[in-house]
């Protein structure tokens, strides 16, 4: 095994492993209890399998000047010891047991030699056989331990593990610190412990165990607000614990939603808010921290300029304990028994175990809490837990009530270090740092270096202060692509005003409405623009002609305020204002960070301004070349290859230009300059084909970015693909630009895997928009979003073109082509409209050159090419296309060649031969009872009972069991449309088969939706449904709203699904579920959830059934009802129908 990187958790845990220094805290131990005799030697002989197996137990831990590494160590034996204890007094026990676990806590390991563990079997009075595992806490996460347990019982049984040779890597989500660094201000203060110690003591702790019932309702208290259980108790914990330090605003350690490793978490809990509008926000800031849980907490501690000692208070959100989930996923295994033993390497930490009874502890150390103390806050989070479950709307300063704060443990509020400075205070910085390098270079002498930069800006700042001593004006900019250009924009920035960057090229009553619509005091312009302005009420500053006035105001060093909005984005005359169009400082300065660390700009990067003002991209390019030391091109035209000369080292580009640069590149009349180095795509669709052909030029040195960004004019997409150097991988959600939140799931709200449709759910995270836009992802990681018209992608089908535009130009649909030398087929027309819908077809195709573009890179349809004469569709009526219309021959328009349909006559459709039809058989039984309630098991998407044969076999001897079967099963040409009137044909049948009841369902995928619309009716008509269970597909309610998700995509062959069967009931079935409203159920339920479905599904189910309950079992969804899932199932079923004595 080479050296590999360790994962930020792995890094984190390493870190506070050496931070804690004493071995009884840095190690951990687990304690196993197999519930039956197994002999010492086949336990030592099994885990020395799995160590050997298992890289990452081969593995020693190094730390190198890049980070943290795992390097497999020279092969050795784990040091065993065998403990005979069989003839020991049994009182005596406990006592030998506590000596060997302190004994064994207290000595360290060497992290760099593996294997990290050190073992003992203990003989037992009686026969059993007990394991003591000791190793260093940071090696193993819980959920690790899970796995590899799972694994153990399964060598013990006789199963060869499977032999890895690398480390599997992991990833949390995006690495970059930057986003951090504008996270930390959001609370810059920390709590205090006293006495302040750096030493780490053995925490000691207070826990308390809710009981079943008290979970439940703990887990459906967080459904009802919309979030996690772990949110719901770190959100209560940090009230409290606030309370205690009389701090409003506090930052702690927690680890982020699917992460295991500790990263800084602030908090503001100023008053008048209710608890559950608080909570809301607050998960959707740990939504965010999540996808940002890539960095490890000692790669960032340095960028915020902290320790670890910073952080005292921590909070660990859990896995449920290893036994039940062992017990539960392998009954083979349900008298195992096993504790991980380990204390948290924070002074103070509360720990959550999630589970079916949850469980929280205060873990705290002796010289800064009294054991009454610890025991007194845990009183009050359990109070105010109680208190918000029983009214989610009380308001924050009401939860914990009056502080008695003699008996609790003291806690102060201290500031922690500042983490950044502002947008323009950055380009400053660069600016003097770089103050002989380029910052701006166009033709001829229009060149500026940043020194200059930096002093004609500071200049125009101010005079704009000494003109104006207020709060700040509105000021636009109509200025054409010069050195005067970020001068402006810089000396608005650093007067603290607004600016608004008017396009120089439209026109003067388009200028004079916008200057008008934002109510601009003054216009800054040039000689080239100035007329533009002229005559109106409005001051006007043309910077080149009155420079020598603007130079002479006394500069100052620091202007006093700061704007509310430092920008205002207006658009361009053929393209509106974007969806965010006024832009705070804070929003400016993370857009900067996040392109210049996405682009990876640097001092000595040039980068072309190919965008016009008033939109996003013009401003994210400039202020972002600027701000990284990089340097701007004014190119002399719109072309993006008129700047190549200039020998760019990056691009940014949207859709349109980067297909116009693509067609270029293929007809050999540019060629990328060698010095690209990344190249960014504003995109709204990228297609496999085109992306595969643009590497064959761009090569391995290129890094490759598709994005969208909320702040310019175009697209739908989010940042894909890296490609260059090691980079090559990006999580399955991401925030491509500060104040933006894209996840990508699946159907089952799930990371999106590769060749999977799914959906994409932008929302801005300073308001209530949102957008859901089908997505896929390929197997690089690049993801795409499916628009809704898909006819280019049918003519690049249809005709192999490399790429296309569908538009519609004075009422005529048409097809515009790019190609190669190539000329277009003859019947070019026919086969395209063969191919889409007939509400889409084209009424003509054309092959152009390039597309024509806006200026801001938007297609501009009106410049579109239309060929002389149009051949019209035939009529749908008409069985035979008529003659074509005879007509003069029209002059050829150069760049336009129209394709006219060929009359062909089509052979006569053939008859399709028909289905056998049947008696529909609603109810089948599969097997009789006596004595015993009727089972109903409600059919799936395929209408086929046959797929219940293996759960009626494994429940056979408790219920008599019929299976339904669809009518489309059995009547091809008959199938329901309707999930109601499929429910009521079923309710009908049921009700004939035993007119009183009570009724058991259950069904499974959409026979879980078909048996919640059954139980509806029947408990609508007052008929007992005491069994209801539903496995596998969540409910999709309207709540009132709109839908959360389309039941559409829950049948279309996600991966987590059974494959359903191309039949007309099928398809029936698929229909169904696109009209199917369902309504609130009242009464219990069960629901039985896959390994793979998300904590939304289990939201879902909850909010459709208030008084239902979850199950979840550790087999995928898809095999629940095949072997050994179906097992798990039965047992569940079965639990379900007989409570259990504690319940």
């Amino acid at each position: 095994m080479r050296d590999s990187s360790a994962s930020a958790g792995l890094s984190t845990a390493v870190f506070l492993h050496k931070e804690a220094a004493d071995p009884a805290v840095q190690n951990a131990q687990l304690s196993v209890s197999f519930g039956e005799k197994i002999e010492a030697g086949k336990i030592r002989d099994a885990w020395n399998g799995l160590l050997a197996a298992k890289a990452l137990l081969r593995a020693g831990i190094y730390q190198t000047p890049e980070g943290c590494v795992l390097r497999e160590a020279a092969a050795r034996e784990m040091r065993w010891q065998h403990l005979d204890w069989t003839k020991d007094d049994r009182e005596g026990i406990p006592v030998q047991w506590g000596a060997l676990l302190a004994s064994e806590s207290a000595m360290s390991f060497a992290l760099e030699g593996a294997p990290l563990f050190r073992g003992v079997t203990i003989e037992l009075p009686g026969g059993g056989t007990h394991l003591l595992l000791t190793f260093p806490q940071c090696l193993l996460s819980e959920e690790e331990i899970y796995r590899l347990l799972s694994e153990y019982l399964a060598a013990i049984d006789g199963q060869a593990p499977a032999y890895e040779t690398e480390v599997s890597a992991s990833s949390t989500g995006d690495v970059s610190t930057d986003w951090w660094k504008e996270h930390a201000k959001a609370a810059p203060f920390t709590l205090a412990l006293h006495p302040e110690s750096d030493a780490l003591r053995t925490p000691a702790s207070v826990s308390h165990l809710y009981q079943r019932d008290d979970s439940r309702e703990l887990h459906q208290a967080a459904s009802k607000l919309g979030i996690g259980l772990g949110t719901l108790i770190q959100g209560v914990a940090a009230i409290v614990i606030g309370r205690l330090g009389s701090s409003a605003d506090f930052t702690w350690l927690s680890n982020p939603p699917c992460a295991s490793h500790l990263l800084p978490t602030p908090f503001s809990l100023k008053g008048g808010q209710t608890f559950s509008d608080w909570i809301t926000a607050f998960e959707l800031d740990e939504q965010e921290r999540a996808t940002h849980a890539g960095v490890s907490l000692p790669g960032l501690l340095p960028v915020l300029g902290r320790r670890a000692a910073d952080y005292p208070f921590a909070f660990r959100s859990l896995p449920a304990p290893v036994s039940d989930r062992i017990q539960a996923a392998q009954p083979r295994w349900m008298n195992f028994d096993a504790k991980v033993m380990s204390r948290p390497l924070t002074p103070v930490s509360i720990d959550l175990h999630n589970g079916s009874r949850v469980s929280l502890e205060v873990f705290y150390t002796s010289d800064r809490w009294t054991p009454d103390q610890a025991g007194r806050v845990l009183d009050r989070l359990l109070s105010a837990i109680a208190a918000v479950m029983a009214d989610p709307e009380i308001k924050l300063e009401e939860l914990t009530g009056a502080l008695d704060t003699d008996s609790l443990p003291a806690v102060t509020c201290v500031p922690l270090p500042s983490s950044g400075k502002n947008f323009e205070e950055r380009i400053c910085d660069t600016a003097s740092k770089l103050s002989t390098e380029l910052a701006v270079q166009g033709e001829g002498e229009a060149v500026l270096s940043y020194g200059d930069l930096l002093s004609h800006a500071r200049s125009l700042a101010s005079y704009l202060k000494q003109e104006n001593l207020a709060e700040g004006w509105v000021i636009a900019v109509c200025l054409v692509p010069t050195p005067w250009l970020p001068v402006a924009l810089l000396g608005i920035a650093l007067a603290g005003d607004t600016c608004v960057a008017l396009d120089p090229e439209a026109a003067r009553e388009w200028l004079a409405d916008k200057a008008a619509s934002c109510d601009a005091e003054l216009v800054i312009c040039d000689s080239r623009t100035a007329s533009f302005f002229e005559g109106g009420s409005r001051r006007v500053l043309v910077i080149d002609q009155h420079w020598e006035t603007i130079a002479a105001a006394p500069v100052f060093e620091k202007i006093g305020h700061e704007p509310k909005t430092s920008y205002l984005l207006l658009g361009t005359e053929s393209d509106p204002a974007p969806t965010i169009a006024s832009l705070q400082p804070d929003f400016v300065g993370s857009v900067l960070k996040e392109s210049i660390a996405r682009w990876r700009l640097r001092p000595g990067s040039s980068i072309p301004l190919n965008f016009t003002a008033g939109t996003g991209a013009f401003l994210e390019v400039l202020l972002s070349a600027l701000a990284s030391g990089a340097t701007i091109l004014l190119p002399p035209s719109a072309s993006v290859a008129s700047s190549f000369a200039w020998n760019p080292t990056h691009l940014r580009l949207s859709l349109l230009q980067w297909r116009n640069l693509l067609a270029e590149l293929r007809r050999g009349s540019v060629t990328l300059p060698e010095s690209l180095r990344a190249v960014a795509i504003e995109a709204d669709a990228v297609p496999a084909d085109l992306f595969t052909e643009w590497l064959t030029f761009a090569g391995e040195e290129i890094a490759t970015h598709i994005f969208w960004s909320p702040v310019s004019n175009a697209g739908l997409g989010i940042r894909s693909f890296v490609k260059g150097g090691s980079a090559a991988t990006l999580p399955a959600t991401g925030f491509p630009t500060p104040g933006l939140s894209v996840t990508l799931v699946d159907a089952l709200g799930r990371d999106l895997p590769p060749h999977i449709e799914g959906e994409a759910v932008i929302q801005l995270l300073d308001g209530d928009q949102e957008w859901k836009i089908p997505a896929w992802r390929d197997e690089h990681g690049a993801f795409y979003f499916l628009a809704g018209n898909c006819a280019e992608a049918d003519i690049r089908q249809a005709l192999g073109v490399l790429d296309a535009v569908v538009a519609e130009v004075d009422q005529r649909r048409g097809a515009w082509v790019l190609r190669k030398s190539d000329a277009l087929p003859a019947n070019a027309l026919e086969q395209i409209n063969g191919m889409v819908s007939p509400a889409k077809k084209m009424d003509f195709v054309q092959e152009i050159d390039l597309f024509p573009l806006t200026p801001v890179g938007e297609l501009k349809v009106s410049a579109l090419p239309t060929p002389a004469r149009i051949a019209k569709p035939q009529p749908k009526s008409k069985p035979e296309p008529s003659p074509a219309p005879k007509a003069a021959a029209a002059p050829r328009v150069p760049e336009a060649r129209p394709v006219e349909p060929a009359a062909t006559a089509e052979p006569a459709p053939q008859p399709a031969p028909q289905p056998v039809r049947r008696d529909w058989e609603p109810l089948i039984l599969l097997s009789r009872e006596p004595s015993t309630p009727n089972l109903i098991l409600v059919h799936d998407a395929g209408g086929d009972p046959a797929v219940y044969d293996s759960l009626a076999a494994t429940l056979r001897g408790d219920w008599t069991i019929y299976a339904t079967a669809a009518r489309g099963f059995h009547q091809p040409d008959s199938c329901h449309e309707a999930v109601e009137d499929e429910a009521a044909a079923l309710v009908r049948a049921l009700v004939d088969l035993d007119p009183v009841g009570p009724y058991h369902l259950v069904g499974y995928g959409y026979g879980a939706l078909l048996a919640y619309e059954m139980a509806r009716q029947l408990r609508e008509a007052n008929r007992p449904v005491h069994y209801l269970a539903l496995v596998g597909v969540p409910p999709e309610l309207q709540g009132g709203k709109v839908w959360l998700r389309s039941f559409t995509r829950l049948f279309s062959g996600q991966a987590a699904q059974r494959e359903i069967p191309a039949t007309p009931a099928g398809e029936a079935h698929l229909r169904a579920t696109r009209a199917y409203r369902p309504g609130p159920l009242d009464g219990p339920a069960g629901v039985i959830l896959g390994s793979d479905q998300g904590r939304d599904v289990e939201n879902a189910w909850l909010n459709a059934i208030p008084e239902g309950f979850v199950e979840r079992v550790t087999s995928p969804v898809a095999s629940l009802l095949d072997e050994p899932g179906v097992k798990r199932l039965a047992v569940i079923l079965r639990e379900w129908a007989v409570p259990s004595s504690d319940e």
